[in-house]
């Protein structure tokens, strides 16, 4: 199956590029369901049934999907992540779609969200300017008024969390990555992609990109 393969840096969240696909969220190509269950997560919500492309479709290369209740096509593979997993990456890029400062906090470790905030304060800024310059940083590189149509996730052939957890180290001070470990369950590390539509075309928002992430009590939070 083709895979989405570029390359990204490892604090890069959000990546575009001038890549196209010939097809787009309105596009109405035929796809045929594969028998099997939809998903329910934990908090009720739900995942549809595995979809795959018509044989025909542009779509067939990139193999099945699940579809949010948002429409987003989540293309994983249940034995590298969990549909909650997915969840919290779809709410993320969510929240730079429709600029929700809020549901931002809620995909993101309130550990992390207290020593970057006392950071920031530091340089007389906020995590809520922070998080909408990274909203303008997006809709600079594809366009405004984009809609989230596609999130990949694939495994990590390397853990770079403690890369990672370095990195906010230098940034924030010592003891921030010993705070964000003693706060987690889990650290791991996924590559992920996704896909914007702009008026009509289909773009790259993040490829190949490096996410980490926390698992606290079962749930899963962003540490970005």
């Amino acid at each position: 199956m083709k895979k989405f393969r570029f390359l990204a840096l490892i604090t890069s969240v959000v990546m575009a590029s001038g890549f196209v696909w010939g097809c787009n969220k309105k596009d109405d190509a035929k796809s045929e369901s594969v028998k099997n269950e939809g998903v329910t997560l934990a908090d009720g919500s739900k995942f549809s049934e595995l979809i795959a492309p018509a044989s025909d479709s542009e779509d067939v290369e990139l193999g099945s999907y699940r579809l949010s209740e948002n429409d987003t096509k989540l293309y994983y593979e249940d034995d590298v992540t969990s549909p909650e997993l997915m969840q919290v990456i779809e709410k993320y890029f969510t929240a730079i779609e429709k600029r929700d400062y809020n549901l931002y906090i809620e995909t993101a470790l309130p550990e992390y969200i207290d020593a970057y905030g006392k950071y920031l304060a530091t340089k007389d800024d906020t995590v809520q300017n922070s998080f909408e310059l990274q909203c303008d940083n997006c809709a600079a590189q594809v366009g405004e008024g984009f809609d989230l149509t596609r999130i990949r996730v694939e495994a990590s052939p390397e853990d770079l969390s403690e890369d990672y957890l370095g990195i906010l180290e230098d940034l924030m001070g010592e003891g921030t990555a010993q705070q964000i470990k003693d706060a987690s369950d889990n650290i791991i590390t996924i590559v992920f992609f996704v896909m914007v539509d702009v008026d009509g075309e289909e773009k790259f928002l993040a490829q190949e990109g490096n996410m980490v992430i926390v698992e606290k009590g079962g749930k899963y939070y962003i540490l970005a």
